[in-house]
């Protein structure tokens, strides 16, 4: 147990009483000192806690550069063009999309300017390193907040289903909030009346049956995160790849889908080791599309990543790199569109925004109608 982050979180509740999970989790994950986002413990690949796509090799970034491309040229080929990365972690999948554009698509390249959102010195140190080579191609920003108003791409991976959730479980007189407190020498859940109101707006949306005791996660963060794109996007795309689902009344919600890993082995304890595990829920992707429709986006696609792979690759994989990697290039499009590793598991969300549709994007050409694979008025 990370004994420092105990501590504060166990003398914060001294003080405060009973806190939401949504604030234990943005503890556990994003304390600037002991957060095991923030601080850099966050390990990856076979050597750490958890696979990313980005972890299992270049293809991932280079099949994205091509989509990157084809919305330019749908866009007219703007210059300056942005593609603005959230949750870049280390700056792998920076270095493997620019470095793909250098070699397939160097008119793009040019047009492009990269800004990766990155809140931690520590993380952005990192990233810095790995993109020095790129020079001014690359800039930063704290927040989204802090962006000025751009014309591009927002791309992220796996980003929201690590923002804290908010969690709600169902009982015979209504649903309750499920709250942190320390009890007993050890963090422990309890439970009280839902008083956030959009907290009870997010739960009377999503659709049952329940049962008593049903868990539910609520990711409010990610709708407050699909109202600063709308005021930041003046024109272009949203693309959204992460682990989630379509239509949570599909999914089983006895417990919830909140999850811990480390070293690749699954915690049941959420709250046993502050700081030290990687906390995530599946991503409610209805309803973040269902408020995007509202903040006014318009729904470009939607599916899983083995379709959207398999869309990128209808005209062969990307025939660069070393003779090591073109090598190995298929057991890495197998990794990342398998239906039994990554394919089925992780989703694909675009939106656009004051964009006309021209039919759908190369990624979505084996996808569903997104408005109807959402459940959400397209608008």
């Amino acid at each position: 147990m990370s004994s420092d982050l105990t501590g504060l979180i166990r003398r914060a509740l001294a003080d405060r009483g009973p806190a939401t999970f949504r604030w234990f989790m943005e503890q556990a994950l994003y304390h600037p000192g002991h957060g095991y986002y923030a601080s850099g413990k966050a390990r990856i690949g076979r050597g750490g806690d958890f696979f990313t796509n980005v972890s299992v090799g270049p293809l991932f970034g280079r099949l994205l550069s091509t989509q990157f491309h084809e919305i330019w040229e749908r866009m007219e080929r703007p210059s300056p063009f942005f593609i603005v990365e959230q949750g870049a972690n280390d700056g792998q999948f920076a270095c493997d999309v620019l470095e793909a554009l250098r070699q397939l698509a160097p008119d793009f390249l040019e047009a492009v300017h990269y800004k990766i959102v990155e809140p931690f010195d520590a993380m952005r140190k990192t990233q810095e390193e790995k993109l020095r080579r790129f020079g001014a191609k690359i800039s930063w920003s704290d927040s989204i907040s802090k962006l000025a108003r751009f014309c591009g791409i927002h791309f992220s991976n796996e980003l929201l289903d690590a923002m804290p959730v908010h969690l709600l479980v169902f009982r015979e007189d209504g649903w309750k909030e499920r709250c942190v407190d320390w009890r007993q020498d050890a963090f422990t859940f309890v439970e009280r009346p839902i008083q956030d109101e959009g907290l009870k707006r997010y739960a009377t949306e999503t659709e049952g049956p329940f049962r008593d005791g049903m868990q539910l996660e609520a990711n409010l963060d990610a709708l407050a995160w699909v109202d600063s794109l709308a005021a930041k996007l003046q024109r272009g795309c949203v693309l959204a790849i992460d682990y989630g689902d379509a239509n949570p009344a599909a999914r089983p919600r006895e417990t919830g889908t909140l999850a811990c890993y480390r070293s690749h082995r699954r915690i049941d304890n959420p709250l046993g080791a502050p700081g030290e595990t990687d906390i995530t829920a599946r991503v409610d992707f209805s309803s973040v599309a269902r408020h995007a429709v509202r903040a006014g986006f318009q729904l470009e696609g939607f599916t899983d990543q083995h379709r959207f792979m398999t869309g990128l690759a209808a005209n062969g994989l990307p025939d660069i790199g070393t003779e090591h990697e073109k090598s190995r290039r298929s057991l890495a499009f197998n990794q990342l569109a398998h239906p039994d590793l990554m394919g089925t598991h992780f989703k694909v969300l675009c939106l656009r925004k004051n964009l006309e549709s021209s039919g759908p994007l190369r990624g979505f050409t084996f996808g569903r109608d997104p408005a109807a694979a959402l459940g959400v008025p397209a608008r």
